[in-house]
């Protein structure tokens, strides 16, 4: 995924509980719209493009350029977590409305 279409799909990331949502950095955008014109959008000019490419993604143009506002992030972990891989009893014990137990086996 792309910086401009993760922004403009939103941006929820790791620290947007932080930071907020990647769109509402946006400052400017430049967008090819559908009668072939190249556009700059900012909330001073044509405001109402510009608050509909901050979430409708790729509805209304291509966006060519993005200008963003950058948050200062001295400090940053990453990586995933990793939990083993447990087989499951051959046969359960029956719950409630579930299946028999297994037989035979």
């Amino acid at each position: 995924m792309g910086a401009v279409s993760y922004t403009l799909g939103g941006g929820l990331a790791l620290l947007s509980r932080s930071f907020g949502y990647a769109a509402d950095h946006v400052r400017g955008l430049d967008v090819v719209t559908a009668d072939g014109r190249l556009r700059h959008v900012t909330q001073d000019i044509e405001p109402d493009l510009f608050w509909a490419l901050r979430g409708g993604r790729d509805n209304f143009g291509v966006v060519t350029g993005m200008e963003i506002v950058l948050m200062p992030v001295t400090t940053l972990y990453g990586g995933a977590l990793v939990f083993p891989v447990v087989k499951p009893p051959r046969c359960s014990a029956p719950t409630f409305n579930g299946p028999p137990p297994c037989r035979g086996r």
